[in-house]
């Protein structure tokens, strides 16, 4: 196999049931693409976190606000933003209170037929999707790792961002403490449908690839029951983890060149 985004070849890594590249990502084999339907937001998303989609609302809106809170330090409103994977609308209805210009797009029809019932601009369509449009903001949350073509993926983002305009981003992390101390766990959990694991060094190395610069990486969770050692311990754990981007999820911002 050959990187995507580099062409080079990539090394077998956790006893052959991986690729990585130079820049470190890492390909887990067996992949494959699932279907966000309705189940997804209903059903799916209930076996993993005990309610459904729309059940967690509340929840979602106070981690979209807090993410508008970061987002406004480099991007303040009344910015143009757009959201790839807008689910339900939450994040992009969050930002609209807030003063920003939005607009989304969403594969699922259960969800963008909910978030254009809150009145949002969110169209109904798979990505990458063919637009001559710029944004001030391009924002995608746990969105890049479900695309089979990550080259495209990147480029049509980076393609939808004006110069010097901001990407907002959060994804799984392969620099956490689930890889790092339980390889075999990391493995047996991976979802089928991430096609690729980043981290935050290696993400620094993709990025310009595309026109990008990281400016900003954080944890997006926190578990020190899943770390070794005086890691397990919270506090210590969490001035670890914010000081070295050390978790198991991540939240970027990079800016367009």
């Amino acid at each position: 196999m050959n990187c995507p985004h580099t062409g080079q070849a990539l090394r077998e890594i956790l006893g052959g049931r991986a690729f990585q590249n130079e820049q470190g990502v890492i390909y887990v084999k067996g992949t494959r693409s699932l279907d966000y339907g309705a189940d997804y937001f209903l059903t799916e998303y209930e076996k993993q976190y005990g309610k459904t989609y729309l059940q967690d609302e509340p929840n979602l809106r106070r981690l979209a606000a807090r993410r508008l809170e970061d987002l406004s330090r480099v991007a303040p409103p009344p910015a143009s933003l757009f959201e790839i994977g807008a689910a339900c609308g939450f994040f992009l209805d969050e930002a609209r209170i807030c003063g920003y210009d939005v607009h989304g797009l969403e594969i699922s029809e259960f969800a963008s037929n909910h978030a254009r019932s809150l009145g949002l601009d969110v169209q109904t369509a798979s990505f990458p999707t063919a637009t001559n449009k710029q944004y001030d903001v391009v924002a995608a949350f746990f969105v890049l790792e479900h695309f089979p073509d990550q080259k495209s993926a990147f480029e049509s983002v980076s393609k939808m961002i004006r110069p010097g305009g901001i990407f907002a981003a959060a994804l799984p992390s392969s620099h956490g403490p689930t890889l790092k101390y339980s390889p075999d766990d990391w493995i047996r959990t991976h979802p089928e449908d991430h096609f690729a694991d980043y981290s935050p060094r290696s993400l620094a190395k993709i990025l310009p690839l595309y026109g990008m610069e990281l400016i900003n990486a954080r944890p997006a969770s926190f578990h020190p029951s899943r770390a070794r050692g005086i890691l397990r311990w919270p506090p210590l754990y969490r001035l670890y983890a914010r000081a070295n981007s050390f978790g198991d999820t991540m939240e970027i911002l990079a800016r367009k060149k």
